[in-house]
C-alpha cells in the first residue's frame, strides 16, 4: 500500500500496526502541553516531532506539574502557561 511504498524503512513483519503516531507541527513550532478546555479530562503532550527527544523529555517532565500531581517551581509554571493550547500564537 501507500505507507509501504512511501516509507519502506518502516515496513515490518507484522501484518498490522502495533502503534500509531501522527506527525504534526504547530503554527509557532512549539509543543502543546495542557488541556484545550479547563474542565477537559484529556491532556495533550504533542508537537515534539521537529526537536526530538529533548523537547519530549521536557514536556513529559512538566506534565505532572501541569496536572497538579507534583509541585512546580515558578519558572516551570511560566513554561507550562507558555506551552498551553490556549496561547495566543495558536489562535
Amino acid at each position: 500500500g501507500w505507507c509501504g511504498s512511501t516509507f519502506p524503512r518502516l515496513a515490518g513483519r507484522s501484518p498490522r500496526a502495533l502503534h500509531y503516531s501522527v506527525f504534526g507541527e504547530t503554527r509557532d513550532n512549539l509543543p502543546i502541553l495542557g488541556r484545550f478546555a479547563p474542565q477537559g479530562r484529556t491532556w495533550y503532550v504533542v508537537g515534539d516531532n521537529g526537536d526530538g527527544q529533548s523537547t519530549l523529555s521536557c514536556i513529559a517532565w512538566l506534565l505532572p506539574r501541569a496536572m497538579g500531581l507534583a509541585p512546580a517551581a515558578p519558572e516551570e509554571d511560566a513554561l507550562i502557561a507558555f506551552l498551553s493550547p490556549a496561547r495566543d500564537s495558536l489562535r
